[in-house]
């Protein structure tokens, strides 16, 4: 997924919430607050490992990002999402595909992007199942879970609120960038339902899940976002949960 063009699937609009229940996902919006700290002290000049303490291993792809980020006037950062795949499989075959970005809002977790597809084949799913996410991490592979059980319930929407984006909009210091983020939230909405009631509808045994893709917001001195650093998470049986900081992508 290009999160270079601003993160392009929207749907709904801001939704109430319905419920008092927590948000399944929190264990994830905890992953979050890592990377949020991580990356601010990164900025700092922190050594990448010792920035994001807490991932079970950390790789820095991008031996020139602090430089790159110096010579774009980039003083500081906030994670804006992480796109997470789910796999639902039944027989051993996969017969649906999820996928997600979910941005985190203070205390509340809304999404840009609610996207899925029925999958044809009878290819079993190459992402890792829930239940055999490695000890530290079993209450993100059940939250995972929950938040499956919650999207096939009555009160699914509630779970599913999603970002300002018109105040997102008034961040991105790019006009090109900014008209582009404008222009795919109207192609999102297609369909969107229409997703949330096939999933409502999905027979499974199992969830796999990946989590992928993750970004920040570059902010310059005046607040505005020059551009997205880019980042990749993986869930790995043996080794945990790896993170990866990658380039730096000013917007044009």
């Amino acid at each position: 997924m290009n999160m270079a063009l601003l993160l392009p699937l929207f749907l709904f609009t801001l939704h109430d919430d319905s419920t008092k229940e927590p948000h399944p996902l929190k264990p994830l919006a905890r992953v979050n607050k890592s990377l949020d700290r991580g990356i601010l002290e990164f900025l700092k000049g922190t050594p990448v490992g010792e920035a994001f303490k807490g991932f079970d291993k950390v790789v820095l792809l991008e031996k020139g990002l602090r430089g790159a980020l110096k010579e774009g006037g980039v003083v500081s950062a906030t994670s804006i999402a992480i796109e997470v795949d789910i796999d639902f499989e039944r027989g051993g075959s996969r017969v649906y595909r999820l996928g997600l970005l979910v941005h985190f809002n203070g205390d509340r977790i809304e999404f840009l992007q609610f996207d899925g597809r029925a999958v044809g084949n009878e290819k079993p799913s190459r992402y890792l199942a829930t239940g055999d996410f490695p000890a530290p991490h079993h209450a993100l592979g059940q939250a995972f879970e929950a938040f499956v059980k919650v999207l096939q319930g009555e009160n699914a929407a509630a779970y599913v609120p999603f970002i300002d984006v018109d105040a997102w909009a008034k961040k991105v210091s790019s006009e090109e960038s900014r008209e582009q983020f404008k222009k795919s939230i109207k192609h999102s909405k297609k369909g969107a339902e229409a997703v949330l009631a096939a999933v409502k509808e999905v027979k499974y045994d199992t969830i796999h899940v990946r989590v992928d893709d993750q970004s920040f917001a570059a902010i310059g001195e005046d607040g505005s976002w020059l551009g997205i650093i880019r980042g990749e998470l993986e869930m790995d049986k043996k080794t945990g949960l790896i993170y990866q900081l990658d380039k730096y992508r000013p917007f044009p």
